[in-house]
């Protein structure tokens, strides 16, 4: 379903098969991919990054699973003062995002403590990207996309036309509704480039949980938060928590315009999708209150 409008401006309304920025939803995207060629033998997971990114500094004492459950310490450029405002709208290739951050102190030392890190997702692009050949977006949809059968599901990069894209919104609070702001769609790149319709996060959903797209020994270890990221409920890509003592599996995602929320309810077998054009909804909560209302009606039958 769909309630509101994908463009303000021109007075048309959502409707159910219009594509969103997902933004960090995408980062259960890019995990499965590298976890797809472990799962192939091309990779480890105790791997050092330089292995992968000889240059980077101190990356051999960084293994991959510390950049899949944000444990590496690693500086976010998210996070770099002032970041978001200009810096952000510069069309930018893998290498140079990552020399926008790889020369930031460090806020720890690797392994020592959790802290979501949208940098250690831009190096996990680069590692997928080192290892296929191809550039990570590519890769997720060999890896993937493609054997899931999703086709809605794509990167936009900086032109693309993508058919049925909303137009994202924001709410200033001293100007009201106001358009997203800019921000160059080269620079969320594995950590938050995506973007979907609400079927293909549902079908993902399913393949993923399902087993269709790993070992299961990989994917237990996806679902299994551990080390630092043991008390944040963090794995590799996915949160792990309970919502009315049902056991939970999820990500949400937010990005200029945009925020979303994708949960398995594990036991129940209930998947919820849900995608905003608005950067200040709260997609968790709806998500939330949507589970509980699907719950209690599987209860009741």
């Amino acid at each position: 379903g769909a309630r509101g409008m994908a463009s303000i401006e021109l007075g048309v309304p959502l409707a159910p098969d219009q594509r969103f920025r997902i933004g960090s939803v995408t980062k259960q995207f890019a995990s499965t991919t590298l976890l797809k060629l472990i799962d192939q033998g091309r990779a480890q997971l105790d791997d050092p990054l330089s292995k992968y990114l000889p240059d980077y500094p101190q990356g051999d004492g960084i293994p991959l699973r510390q950049l899949l459950n944000h444990t590496s310490g690693v500086k976010s450029y998210t996070g770099i003062p002032g970041y978001m405002n200009n810096p952000i709208r510069r069309q930018l290739d893998t290498r140079q995002l990552i020399a926008e951050f790889k020369d930031q102190p460090v806020d720890f030392k690797p392994g020592e403590r959790y802290a979501y890190n949208n940098s250690g997702y831009v190096l996990v692009g680069a590692v997928i990207e080192a290892i296929t050949g191809k550039t990570w977006h590519q890769a997720i949809q060999e890896q993937v996309l493609a054997p899931a059968g999703l086709q809605q599901i794509v990167y936009p990069g900086e032109d693309r036309i993508v058919p049925r894209m909303a137009a994202g919104y924001s709410l200033d609070r001293d100007a009201g509704l106001t358009t997203a702001g800019l921000l160059s769609m080269t620079q969320p790149q594995a950590a938050g480039a995506l973007v979907s319709d609400a079927q293909d996060l549902w079908r993902w959903n399913r393949a993923l949980h399902g087993g269709k797209l790993l070992s299961p020994a990989l994917y237990q270890q996806m679902i299994t938060p551990e080390g630092a990221a043991k008390e944040a409920g963090y794995g590799y890509g996915i949160t792990v928590g309970t919502l009315r003592g049902e056991p939970k599996l999820e990500h949400g995602g937010g990005i200029h315009g945009f925020n979303s929320m994708l949960l398995w309810l594990r036991d129940a077998d209930l998947h919820v999708a849900v995608i905003s054009n608005s950067e200040r909804l709260n997609a968790t909560r709806i998500a939330d209150e949507i589970a509980v209302q699907l719950l209690g009606i599987q209860r009741k039958q």
